[in-house]
């Protein structure tokens, strides 16, 4: 049932503040309108209580246990360091963080992001990367060519901008 009400929450990721609204929404009749499947584990009270117990909370209906056991299918609870991890459609798990620890990696990963610049220039400059840099193929339809005679047209391949040699040199013709 959708309450008809928006909430504001507020986001503060040192010092970067964010505010996003959300629809309140009555989530036991509209599981499939909110993404329950897509519910942050650490926010999902009964599917983390599963997790950490193997059993469900008592007061279930069948409809929230079966959302539990599919939710469930993709997670692994490691009892010995109190972590949570989901598994990839690539069938390899990664660690859930924490939302206290969210913050933190959330900022390191923007911060990173400044030095897209830094990492261009490098990338530019680099003699390895510039050889194997491999661009698209452009399109290059064949043409014709009309010849008058012997040598009326002649082709050369000139290749520059290698490493220079013992001798000097930094191409090939």
């Amino acid at each position: 049932m959708v309450v008809g009400r928006t909430e504001k929450i507020k986001l503060d990721i040192q010092c970067h503040v964010c505010f996003m609204e959300f629809l309140i929404i009555d989530h036991e009749d509209n599981d499939g309108l909110l993404g329950l499947d897509c519910l942050d584990v650490y926010v999902d009270e009964t599917l983390l209580y599963y997790l950490k117990n193997g059993r469900f909370q008592n007061g279930l209906s069948k409809k929230q246990i079966k959302r539990i056991e599919k939710a469930a299918t993709q997670y692994y609870y490691d009892k010995e360091k109190d972590k949570i991890f989901k598994m990839g459609r690539d069938n390899v798990s990664r660690l859930v963080p924490k939302p206290s620890n969210r913050s933190g990696i959330i900022l390191k990963a923007h911060v990173l992001g400044h030095f897209q610049k830094d990492v261009d220039a490098i990338v530019q400059s680099c003699e390895v990367c510039k050889r194997n840099n491999f661009a698209p193929a452009k399109e290059h339809p064949a043409k014709a060519i009309t010849i008058n005679g012997i040598f009326d047209r002649i082709g050369i391949d000139l290749v520059f901008g290698l490493p220079v040699t013992e001798e000097g040199f930094t191409g090939i013709m």
